[in-house]
């Protein structure tokens, strides 16, 4: 039998498990422990790496990562909303915890977190977005171990995050949209909608709207919080920069007035119901009939009702937001412009997702090119 051969300074223990030496900060000699060799020599070269950075290499209290993963569960998640963690939780337990939770926090290094992406790609068959969730997961959870000094350094860092799969999206044209504007007029759902679509709004800035937001005298609209699909309303929004004053136009000013009367009509006629839910409604601009906050998912199936009813091509929600992007680039607006629009954090960077061609403007610009050069008579033979 062929002998095996091992990396430098690796050696095979009785146990069939590989072992490896290094001097720490006090140059005391230690040891490192792995299953395989190429784990050890990571594992040593990680605590290496650790004593010139002049970080602490940690015991842990032999602490596992599904040890550590549900401490950080019941610890350090405070503040978080309840669908984040909840997130949180299903994505760890389902792809994560099965693969790397029995390793030892303080030996789990790259090597291990590879294979484990491996794994999800190559027989789980997960998509890139689908992995860049996990890795964005399992980012969180470790640095607040290294936080938390549970962990020195993490080892997540030095593998590359999985890229997310480009979403295609295929905006109505200027044509489809009018239909769809003609299609909801007077409609109690014709506010939302269209002030979503005119001014980029995400679903949860539209719906945490409140009227103490809105100034009609002045045609402006403040996004000071936001509604979570709990329906609780909060005083926060996905960026800090999505915390703005945005301008309202004279037609978007007509339909908020309209509303907020059929909003009144609809106080009066239901009255005890109303009063119900009160305590639910810190003065919402968009409500149920009965007054209660409205559903994240109740808007998205009102929203494919009336699409289907106009005979209009399927599109999401939130695909309105991206529309708005593309009707400034369709006016000639720059990424920057449209970043600034929909309040991005980088407004240099507009992502390409929110910057869709219509038909429309490619004619154009093929108009443009062609009038570069004058038409030209035929050769004759």
């Amino acid at each position: 039998m062929k002998a095996e051969v091992l990396p430098p300074g690796v050696t095979r223990r009785g146990d069939g498990r590989y072992q490896a030496y290094y001097r720490d900060a006090l140059n005391v000699r230690k040891s490192v422990i792995a299953r395989t060799a190429d784990d050890c020599v990571a594992l040593r070269d990680l605590k290496v790496l650790q004593v010139q950075q002049g970080l602490p290499t940690l015991k842990s209290d032999r602490l596992t990562v599904s040890q550590w993963v549900q401490e950080w569960f019941d610890f350090h998640l405070e503040g978080r909303a309840d669908r984040t963690v909840k997130g949180y939780t299903e994505v760890m337990t389902a792809y994560v915890l099965p693969t790397i939770g029995t390793i030892r926090l303080d030996d789990l290094t790259d090597t291990h977190l590879d294979l484990l992406f491996r794994d999800l790609r190559d027989e789980r068959k997960l998509s890139g977005t689908s992995r860049a969730l996990v890795y964005r997961t399992l980012r969180a959870s470790l640095n607040r171990a290294v936080k938390k000094k549970r962990l020195a350094a993490n080892p997540l860092l030095l593998i590359d995050a999985p890229r997310k799969d480009s979403a295609r999206i295929n905006p109505w044209t200027v044509d489809e949209i009018n239909t769809f504007l003609d299609s909801i007029r007077g409609d109690r759902f014709e506010a939302l909608f269209t002030l979503t679509l005119l001014l980029g709004l995400r679903q949860s800035e539209v719906l945490g709207l409140r009227w103490d937001d809105i100034d009609l005298d002045n045609y402006t609209v403040t996004i000071n919080g936001t509604l979570g699909r709990d329906k609780v309303w909060r005083a926060r929004a996905k960026t800090d920069a999505s915390m703005d004053t945005l301008r309202l136009t004279p037609r978007l000013v007509e339909l908020l007035r309209t509303h907020k009367a059929r909003q009144a009509q609809e106080k009066f006629r239901w009255n005890k119901r109303w009063t119900a839910v009160a305590d639910q409604n810190p003065g919402l601009a968009f409500v149920s009939k009965f007054g209660g906050p409205i559903q994240h998912h109740n808007v998205n199936k009102a929203f494919k009702r009336r699409l289907e009813a106009a005979g209009l091509r399927h599109q999401r929600f939130h695909d309105l937001r991206h529309m708005s992007a593309s009707l400034i680039r369709l006016q000639g607006g720059s990424l920057e412009e449209i970043g600034h629009h929909l309040r991005h954090t980088d407004k240099s960077s507009a992502p390409s997702l929110y910057a869709h061609w219509y038909d429309e403007q490619r004619q154009v610009n093929a108009d443009r090119m062609d009038a570069l050069f004058p038409a030209r008579k035929a050769a004759t033979s």
